[in-house]
């Protein structure tokens, strides 16, 4: 027999037959010759039938009494596996169904789903079987099946590729009786030829998925993309405000390039910037933006200044002013509208010119205060019956000062308003460039809300996975997703499952 024993020599390595031959275990020679072993492991690595065996897959019984009729050596129970162990066709450390399985979410399976596969493969006149894919070294692949009741088959398989051994080895497990294999994931799943076996009724494969374990990664990947909408959401909302902050003062622009609707974009300028650490990346072009502005509106408040000065000083000509300031009529008006004494005082002095007419008196210099006040030569010729040469002389008598500095203002205002325009064009530039990023973090809030749904609805379809893969304990999905029971409860009722009432 092929006995091990607490001391001696250490175990021959897997398959290594001529070691096995030289160096026998425990100092008793082996019952099983070098050639003999071979041969064992070459049958074994073959199909039974093969040998004149009505089976279709190995048991251990199956191997025990084929050595037995073969070479006429009996093993013992035990004495199987070790010598299967020796030839590298069993595994060191054979496993347990589910290893590798979280135990919670295997015990939550043995115990809710499992009794309805066996009922329904009852039903079906199936058996069930529990499947394992066990890589030996030297290109050997084991694959098992074992049973509730009656013993474990197996078949090994040497240089031959994964999808073609399984594949071979369900449709040798399903030729007697309908076999429902049960299995914990493996990639071979995912072949086409498996897929086509399942599809042509040979085997139906229940794998034992780990629905907790994709439920806790989806639930991880959904905070994750929350975090990253509500930041962008926020960041999109805070680069609104400090845009219109620093300048761009259209609304309606700022708001459609936001992709926001009108009232919405109004909500959100209501508020200060929340988060100012998050602008970081657009600092430099809201400092230009704001710098600008700055200066825009110094040049335009010192361009309403010299409008004002020039109507003092008796620039009454709206045109003009308009003309030279880059204004509209109606914002010069406005202006004019704001000093209503100097209109008054024009209209005395024409009154007093008139009186000063009709009575023959000298009235050279009341026309030039009349002038001097705003009203414009045709008007002091016509109500002070002066004629124009006449007023031209008297104007550069008594005012050329005042002609002087009315150039004087119209200059400088002039300057005023080329200074806002250059400023203007810097801004308006800076203002596009605004709306492009604006527009950039839209897109990307955007974006970043489909990706929050697309992992809000993933979550919720790996809670429903969990329920029925046999998870029916809602505290638990709960404990290792770190959702709240509304989430779960909701993601359930959503996929049409009605949960257990909640608990109080």
């Amino acid at each position: 027999m092929c006995r091990r024993g607490a001391t001696g020599p250490p175990i021959p390595r897997a398959g290594d037959v001529e070691t096995l031959n030289r160096d026998p275990v425990d100092g008793h020679p082996h019952t099983l010759s070098g050639p003999q072993m071979a041969e064992i492991t070459a049958t074994l690595t073959g199909d039974p039938r093969e040998h004149g065996l009505t089976c279709a897959l190995w048991t251990l019984a199956v191997v025990r009494d084929l050595i037995a009729t073969r070479y006429n050596v009996r093993l013992g129970e035990f004495a199987v596996p070790s010598l299967l162990r020796m030839l590298g066709l069993w595994p060191a450390h054979p496993r347990s169904f589910g290893a590798g399985t979280d135990p919670e979410e295997l015990a939550q399976w043995r115990r809710h789903r499992y009794p309805e596969l066996r009922l329904q493969a009852q039903q079906a006149g199936a058996s069930i079987w529990f499947g394992d894919i066990v890589p030996l070294g030297g290109g050997i692949t084991l694959m098992m099946a074992g049973g509730i009741r009656g013993p474990s088959q197996f078949a090994a398989y040497r240089d031959t590729g994964v999808i073609d051994a399984f594949t071979n080895f369900c449709r040798r497990l399903s030729e007697t009786r309908p076999a429902w294999l049960v299995m914990t994931p493996h990639p071979v799943h995912l072949a086409r030829p498996v897929a086509r076996l399942r599809e042509e009724g040979a085997l139906k494969l229940c794998v034992v998925p780990r629905a907790l374990a994709a439920a806790e990664t989806a639930a991880e990947r959904w905070r994750a993309a929350k975090h990253r909408a509500l930041r962008n959401k926020h960041a999109r909302a805070d680069l609104l405000r400090a845009l219109h902050m620093a300048g761009a003062r259209e609304v309606a622009t700022l708001c459609r390039a936001a992709g926001l609707a009108r009232v919405t974009g109004e909500e959100v300028l209501r508020t200060d910037v929340r988060h100012p650490e998050e602008l970081s990346p657009w600092r430099t072009l809201l400092d230009e933006l704001t710098a600008v502005t700055r200066r825009v509106d110094t040049a335009a408040g010192e361009r309403d200044r010299l409008v004002a000065q020039c109507w003092n000083a008796g620039v009454s000509s709206v045109g003009l002013l308009a003309r030279t300031g880059g204004l509209p009529r109606a914002r010069v008006e406005r202006v004019a509208a704001a000093f209503p004494e100097v209109a008054a005082e024009r209209e005395r002095l024409l009154t007093l010119l008139a009186l000063a007419a009709e009575r023959g008196d000298e009235r050279d210099e009341l026309a030039v205060a009349c002038w001097r006040a705003g009203a414009t030569t045709n008007v002091v010729s016509h109500t002070g019956r002066i004629g124009r040469p006449r007023l031209a002389r008297a104007i550069a008598m008594y005012g050329a000062a005042v002609t002087r500095d009315r150039e004087r203002l119209l200059t400088m205002l002039a300057d005023s308003a080329t200074a806002v325009h250059q400023g203007t064009m810097i801004k308006d530039r800076l203002i596009r460039r605004a709306h492009q990023v604006l527009a950039r973090m839209a897109a990307k809030a955007e974006a970043s809300e489909r990706d929050e749904l697309r992992a809000r609805a993933r979550r919720n379809e790996m809670i429903m996975h969990c329920w029925r893969a046999g998870v029916r304990t809602i505290s638990l999905i709960e404990r290792r997703t770190r959702l709240h029971q509304s989430v779960t409860y909701g993601a359930l009722r959503a996929s049409g499952i009605d949960p257990p009432v909640l608990r109080r």
